[in-house]
């Protein structure tokens, strides 16, 4: 792993990244109906990409990128980023790889951070989340194996919740044919049903604490590995991807070809599996709890009713 999973907790704050020249013409590329031209952001992604180079000493290449606008439920990263997740989950018995989330803020906002959690599996082990506030311009890179989530909780709650996710960052071409081909890919927005879940549930403070709860404590393991030939995987959100130059927002734009699964339905269901699973079981357990008490309340109830007589 590099210096940046070894030495500063997974992360690697940029701040003032991108400065207003190009922050303009970021926010000019949003068009109405929360659309985006594509056309324009592949350009202003590579100038981007050549930032980091210029900064880290790199060479990147980028799989893909999503820009959220944030208007509306569908094209707003808060609705999909509210739990904390990995963008690359590792399968058991493998190990971290060199591949990189950098997020570019637009508004200001907050990320909530697990440091280490990009080389520590035991949620037992895990440290305390630690909160980042961000202002327009300011980016974050991270291990795309960290566990991360928005935080929509902050005084920024208002705001449109505008960023850019460039994923699947790798820090040069040895890299990328070191590490490309082991990463499987499961394209989104085949499941309306996830998506529409998705976009509710961080609306109901309780369900929201509940939920945030749950993801950091099952997420934080490796994935159960049910395909020999791949160490990573990559779910996309359940977000659909960019089919034409004039798109929505929130959108996934491929920048290189991705190993696509075959049934990505089976393989999404093998990874949310011990999250179901899990919410299953306590959904079970609050309701042979409330059946008991209620039992016990009659028993009491017809106990007193017969000394009563």
């Amino acid at each position: 792993m590099s210096n940046i999973s070894k030495t500063l907790n997974c992360h690697l704050l940029l701040d003032n990244f991108i400065k207003n020249d190009l922050l303009n013409r970021v926010n000019s590329n949003f068009l109405n109906d929360d659309k985006i031209n594509y056309d324009n952001y592949d350009k202003i992604i590579a100038e981007i990409l050549q930032q980091l180079k210029t900064k880290l000493n790199w060479d990147p290449i980028a799989t893909k990128y999503r820009v959220s606008e944030g208007k509306k439920a569908k094209t707003s990263n808060s609705t999909d980023a509210s739990n904390f997740h990995r963008d690359l989950n590792i399968f058991e018995g493998e190990d971290t790889p060199d591949i990189y989330t950098l997020i570019i803020y637009l508004d200001h906002a907050a990320l909530d951070i697990i440091p280490n959690s990009c080389t520590v599996f035991d949620h037992n082990k895990l440290d305390d989340i630690q909160t980042f506030n961000f202002k327009p311009g300011d980016a974050i890179l991270i291990n795309a194996s960290t566990l991360h989530r928005g935080n929509f909780e902050t005084k920024y709650k208002s705001q449109s919740r505008k960023c850019i996710q460039i994923f699947e960052i790798y820090k040069n071409r040895e890299d990328y044919l070191k590490y490309s081909n082991k990463v499987l890919t499961l394209p989104g927005g085949g499941n309306k049903q996830v998506e529409y879940i998705s976009q509710s549930w961080y609306n109901i403070p309780l369900l929201n604490k509940y939920i945030k709860n749950k993801g950091r404590q099952i997420f934080t393991n490796k994935v159960r590995k049910n395909r020999a030939k791949y160490s990573y995987l990559s779910t996309e959100s359940q977000r659909p991807r960019v089919t034409k130059n004039i798109d929505n927002g929130n959108y996934y734009r491929l920048l290189l070809k991705t190993n696509d699964s075959i049934d990505p339905v089976g393989d999404y269901n093998n990874f949310i599996k011990p999250f179901s699973d899990s919410i299953r079981n306590d959904v079970i357990l609050v309701i042979c709890i409330i059946i008991f008490l209620i039992i016990l309340y009659k028993f009491i109830n017809s106990r007193g009713k017969k000394g009563l007589k």
